[in-house]
Formats: C-alpha cells, sequence, structure tokens
C-alpha cells in the first residue's frame, strides 16, 4: 500500500501542475499576455527552491517542483504558440536579481566555510518570493480591470495546493500540537516550532500570498 504522506504529496503536485491549464489556455487565446521573461525567471526561483528544499528533505517538496514543471510547461507553450511578450518589470526584477544575489551569497559562504549551506538558499528565496508578490499588490490596490475567470480560477488552485500541502503533506498542525507537549516538559527546547514551522514556510507564504491577491484582484 502506499504511503499516504508520499501520495498526498503527488496529489498537491497535480493540483498545483493542474493550476497552469488555465493560465495556458488563456495564453494561447491571448498571446501578447504571455510574459516569457517571467516564467523563465520563475523556473530558476522554483528550481533553486525544489533543490534545497528536497536536499533538506521537506515533505513538501513537491509542491515546489509542481511549479517548476508547470512554469517550463508554459515557456514551451508560448515559444510553440508565438505572440508574446518579453518584458522586465518590477515583479521580474525582484526575482531575477533577488535569485541572482542568493545564489553568489550561497557561493561565497560555502567557498568560504567549505559549507554549502542549502538553507540559505531556501530561506533565501523565499525571501525573493514574497518580495515578488509587493509589486502585484500594489498594482492590485489601484484601479484595474476585473481579472479573467481563467486567472482566478488558477491562482484558487494555486491556494487550494499551497493550503494542502503544509496542513496535510507536511501535517503542520499536528506537529505544532506535538511540539507544544514536549516544550511544557522540556522548556529548553523553545526553538523547535520554529524549526517546524521553517519546512513549511513556503506553502505558508504562498497561501497566504495567494489569498490576498485574490482578494485584491476581486476588490
Amino acid at each position: 500500500m502506499p504511503n499516504k504522506k508520499a501520495l498526498l504529496g503527488w496529489v498537491v503536485f497535480y493540483c498545483s501542475l493542474g493550476a497552469y491549464v488555465p493560465l495556458m489556455i488563456g495564453g494561447w487565446q491571448h498571446p501578447s499576455e504571455m510574459n516569457v521573461a517571467c516564467f523563465s525567471i520563475w523556473i530558476l526561483l522554483s528550481g533553486v527552491l525544489t533543490w534545497a528544499s528536497r536536499r533538506q528533505s521537506h515533505d513538501g517538496w513537491k509542491l515546489l517542483l509542481a511549479d517548476m514543471v508547470g512554469n517550463i510547461f508554459y515557456v514551451v507553450m508560448a515559444l510553440v504558440r508565438g505572440g508574446y511578450t518579453f518584458n522586465i518589470g518590477d515583479p521580474e526584477a525582484i526575482g531575477l536579481y533577488g535569485t541572482c544575489t542568493v545564489l553568489c551569497t550561497w557561493f561565497v559562504y560555502g567557498k568560504i566555510t567549505s559549507k554549502w549551506s542549502d538553507r540559505i538558499l531556501y530561506l533565501g528565496c523565499l525571501g525573493v518570493d514574497v518580495a515578488s508578490f509587493y509589486p502585484q499588490f500594489k498594482q492590485y490596490l489601484l484601479p484595474h480591470e476585473k481579472p479573467t475567470d481563467l486567472m482566478i480560477i488558477a491562482w484558487i488552485m494555486f491556494g487550494i495546493a499551497a493550503f494542502m500541502n503544509f496542513a496535510l503533506v507536511d501535517r503542520l498542525p499536528k506537529k505544532l500540537r506535538v511540539a507544544g507537549r514536549i516544550m511544557r516538559r522540556r522548556p529548553n527546547l523553545g526553538m523547535i516550532r520554529l524549526f517546524i514551522v521553517e519546512k513549511s514556510l513556503f506553502s505558508i507564504e504562498n497561501f497566504i500570498m495567494i489569498t490576498i491577491a485574490v482578494i485584491l484582484m476581486l476588490h
């Protein structure tokens, strides 16, 4: 019988990957809205996050893998369809320069200490991902056209996948309850909850940011 946690991980993978279907349908119908620069940068960012998460044995790494694979599919589809754009705005600049900065920091730290820290890549790229949402939030706070139904469906699917990842795959609520009982017996382990939450930070961050984005889109 397959491992339940592994099975749920693949359910999350396909749910997140499926969110690219409405995005690709919309892009195929309106090719000028496909920004290849944006999705190419997210291939780099999600690829680094996937590698760092997998190396640290995080349970929810398949969500990151789905983002990387979905971005690759989207770029390939855009190249086949043609008529796409290649614009580097604020979100793309943050994603590109931020990821390159994290990679350089990781490389320099590794060369100096001979310790190649996957945690630097993971937490650094998470910071880049959070920062990349700011220009989008700023845009949605201003008068804007209502997003298409396909875009809303895609974002909701991304949000559901992120929620499932930290709630069911990472089992974050259960782990925090167990950690609470341990801390009552051994108060010196006060940091245990932070380490538990850290492993689910990408899913938590995406769920929160996507929820805010959807609310602002519909505002």
